[in-house]
């Protein structure tokens, strides 16, 4: 396709949108004008050689936006404006109205203290005494409290801390050869070493004489949040923890709006889904990055890299691929041996989808013997795919039965289960539904194949490979390229919010490992997304573990060396083959995965014990896993509550009550940004339950980090 380039310059005068087009080659011709109100095509004129000036009169209140087709010979090609916004007086006045309707709903949300294995807790710094018996007395639940340095400094924890060095893992992890569940378990264990080094899904403090370590495990699954001025540093590893603490310590709170109005520039999109930068919505808190851990020493506190560093600076060699691919192959197995030879796991619960990440993870298992006959089976009938056709057969090629583990459910009140969600998500993570409850089940690991998309295999560039996104080499034209792709998912207009999200997100790019924007932006995923999207969906409020077996170091390196070598999912696909070839060229349920195969399945490994495919029983019988599923509501057993789902009028209403709370007690810079657009995409979206759900728990963050802000010590 011919390299065209052009501009496309819009003007709101009154109720008319008027289009200037600069800069067309005049061999070009101007094709089509097309109009988008809210996303949706509203009005378009076509014809050869239009003018490059044309002007459309916007009826109805919404974000505009257009899309430009020029032509040349049979070749076209098209490209979009930025969006603006059109609001009627009648609207401003009606949004104003809306504000002033009282509304006390908005209620405060305690802090939710983790249930172990993990547990909250908190560093405090002072160049002053810090008052221990204020933090005691003001924090909201019960915590473990210990002061040392005359004062100056202070640990937190929701578990008791015992001794003057103490030891604090809130989680559980793989510390090479050990497998270690909880803070209890850890002070037990003499051959801890580097634990930012270990796999799993943990933070952790540790004091040792004067130097203080604070970090979680190699990929993040685990959060560190930190603030630091010229009289405190506190760093905490549940951010509502560490809101709480600032407030008790009377550190003035202010709301970095440039990053609020960040999270807010788009309603959907993978990337919109989680906070965007490691910046955080308050001012002077950031998260811990992915290759960094926190040592306090000599009353300074550093940012020290971890192995990662210098680990994805190695050069790589293409002939030593096939190599690396076993090593990473054999971390696979070790993760899953660990685990499976452990007294204390009885059960061993293996996911089973149509997806490429379980498939990785069941492959493996296919080749360990289960001599112990702890492996059991999941899947699940999710109705948004087809999983379900492609894991059944799957199941049904070996004879490992189903889970049909007898668990008990704690379920809370709906209210609960959003309060809990709310907490410990805050400023993180937004697509999620409200925790499912509290699961025991006695010994028993569950093996998901979480982790892959930033582990084994390309996903925020899987569609790029070939894109001019490649040959970009600042990260500012990177990200205003990238963003201004999908003008018909914005909740804000370019004015109001998509220059703050370009500037937030380009600057966290350039703070990524990677040597390009493209291979910082496939990174992202790991930090940003990977950790929350695990960590948080539930697990801190379980009872059983949950593993990911495909976290593997060698894995990692090779996925960030190679992605952009083959420009597709071969290294996902060899290590299926090479646990087992069978499985490889058998259905996922996803077409992109099955296209994919059939391109590159003659380039992919060699694999001596491979057989055809066609030889293959694909049995699609449901039977065994109808009859598990009737024993495992037998033996499966709900406290306190029955399950009750939030509907899209509890998403719909929630937004509305942190809406008015939000505009009533935000900055007016921060009101006008996102005051009408937000009130208008709400008006007309009551009827999309997963936007809505998006857009709810965004809402209801930043109202609760108001919240904590603008009541001193009341939270």
């Amino acid at each position: 396709m011919s390299k065209v380039q052009y501009n496309i310059n819009l003007e709101l005068n009154q109720n008319k949108l008027i289009i200037k087009i600069n800069d067309l080659d005049s061999s070009w011709m101007i094709r089509g004008y097309y109009l988008y109100k809210d996303g949706l095509l509203s009005k378009k004129v076509v014809k050869d050689n239009l003018e490059d000036n044309y002007e459309f009169t916007l009826e109805n209140d919404g974000l505009y936006f257009v899309k430009v087709f020029v032509k040349k010979d049979e070749e076209m090609v098209s490209k979009n404006s930025l969006v603006v916004s059109y609001f009627k007086d009648e609207t401003t006045n009606e949004f104003e109205k809306f504000l002033q309707e009282k509304d006390n709903s908005f209620k405060r949300i305690k802090l939710f203290n983790a249930k172990k294995p993990f547990e909250g807790f908190a560093f405090i710094m002072s160049k002053t005494k810090i008052n221990k018996w204020q933090i005691i007395k003001n924090l909201p639940i019960n915590f473990g409290v210990k002061s040392f340095d005359k004062g100056s400094k202070v640990i937190i924890s929701s578990s008791q801390i015992k001794g003057n060095n103490p030891l604090i893992l809130s989680g559980y992890g793989k510390f090479e050869n050990d497998f270690v569940v909880g803070t209890k378990e850890a002070n037990k264990n003499n051959n801890l070493r580097d634990l930012y080094e270990g796999i799993g899904n943990f933070s952790f403090l540790l004091k040792k004489e004067n130097r203080i370590t604070i970090g979680k495990d190699f990929f993040s699954m685990g959060r560190i949040f930190y603030y630091t001025d010229e009289t405190y540093t506190v760093i905490a590893n549940e951010y509502h923890l560490l809101l709480v603490l600032m407030s008790i310590l009377d550190i003035k709170m202010n709301i970095d709006e440039e990053v609020a109005i960040a999270n807010f520039a788009y309603f959907k999109g993978l990337i919109y889904e989680q906070h965007l930068s490691r910046k955080m919505d308050v001012k002077g808190i950031e998260q811990l990055p992915i290759d960094k851990y926190i040592l306090i020493e000599n009353n300074e506190l550093k940012l020290i890299d971890t192995s990662m560093v210098n680990m994805l600076e190695e050069e790589f060699n293409i002939n030593s691929y096939e190599k690396l691919l076993k090593e990473a192959a054999q971390d696979i197995e070790d993760n899953i041996n660990i685990v499976y030879n452990l007294d204390r796991f009885k059960n061993v619960i293996v996911d089973i989808t149509g997806g490429m990440d379980s498939r990785i993870v069941y492959s493996c298992i296919t080749s360990i013997k289960d001599t112990k006959n702890k492996i059991k089976l999941y899947t699940f009938d999710d109705k948004r795919t087809n999983d379900i056709k492609v894991a059944i057969p799957l199941s049904n090629l070996y004879n490992y039965p189903f889970e049909t583990v007898p668990v008990k459910i704690e379920l809370d009140e709906l209210e609960k289960e959003e309060e809990i969600t709310r907490s410990l998500n805050m400023g993180v993570y937004f697509y999620r539904d409200f925790y499912k409850g509290r699961k025991y089940s006695k010994n028993t690991i569950r093996l998901l194949g979480g982790g892959g998309e930033a582990i084994a295999r390309p996903y925020y560039t899987r569609y790029l490979q070939n894109d001019e996104l490649t040959n970009i080499h600042d990260e500012l034209s990177f990200t205003t390229e990238l963003f201004s792709r999908k003008p018909e998912c914005s909740l804000l207009p370019n004015e109001n919010g998509i220059e703050d999200c370009i500037k937030v997100f380009a600057k966290e790019l350039s703070n990524t490992l990677g040597d390009n924007p493209f291979k910082k932006y496939e990174n992202t995923y790991a930090f940003l997304r990977c950790g929350p999207h695990f960590s948080h969906k539930g697990i801190i409020t379980k009872g059983f573990l949950e593993w990911n077996p495909i976290f593997s170091k060698k894995l990692f390196y090779l996925k960030m060396k190679t992605f952009s070598i083959f420009k597709n999912s071969k290294l996902a696909f060899d290590l299926i083959k090479y646990f087992n070839p069978n499985l490889v060229g058998l259905p996922y349920e996803k077409d992109i995965n099955n296209e994919e195969y059939s391109t590159i399945k003659d380039i992919l490994i060699k694999n001596e014990n491979e057989t055809k495919n066609e030889n293959i029983n694909w049995s699609t019988d449901t039977s065994k896993w109808e009859k598990a599923n009737i024993q495992k509501k037998k033996v499966t057993t709900y406290l306190k509550n029955e399950k009750v789902e939030a509907n899209r009028d509890y998403y719909y209403n929630g937004i509305i009550t942190a809406f008015k709370y939000v505009m009533n007690n935000c900055s007016e810079s921060l009101k006008q940004a996102l005051g009408l657009p937000i009130y208008h995409w709400i008006k007309n979206n009551k009827d999309s339950e997963n936007d809505l759900k998006t857009i709810f728990n965004k809402m209801n963050s930043l109202a609760d980090q108001i919240r904590i802000i603008n009541n001193r010590k009341k939270w």
